[in-house]
């Protein structure tokens, strides 16, 4: 018999105390963390990413080519629907009128692969 979600749910619902609610919570917080690694591993240099769970916010969701990799961060030339969209923010007053090509540094696990 193999343990479904609802039979972990229910049992967190029926029988977990305060420190099994923090224990679940810090092993979540590690899961995340794991899989935020995955996917950053799995960028590079040439891949296509969308940007997520990023700050400032206004860039989630933004879309763009990775053209470098340095340690945890990268830049990432921002698609020209991206660039559009960009404008419209605190920091799109920066980009000259009619640019084609703008780059952005970012961490690599706000990188989202889309190819």
């Amino acid at each position: 018999m193999s343990i479904t979600q609802a039979d972990i749910l229910q049992y967190i619902i029926a029988v977990t105390d305060k420190s099994d609610l923090d224990r679940l919570a810090a092993a979540i917080r590690n899961r995340r963390g794991d899989l935020l690694s995955f996917r950053a591993a799995s960028v590079k240099v040439g891949s296509t990413v969308r940007l997520d769970n990023i700050s400032p916010k206004y860039l989630a969701g933004m879309t763009g080519k990775v053209t470098e990799i340095d340690g945890r961060n990268c830049t990432i030339s921002l698609t020209e629907n991206s660039i559009k969209d960009l404008r419209y923010t605190p920091r799109g007053k920066n980009i000259p009128p009619g640019a084609r090509e703008y780059l952005i540094r970012v961490p690599l696990k706000t990188c989202v692969p889309v190819e």
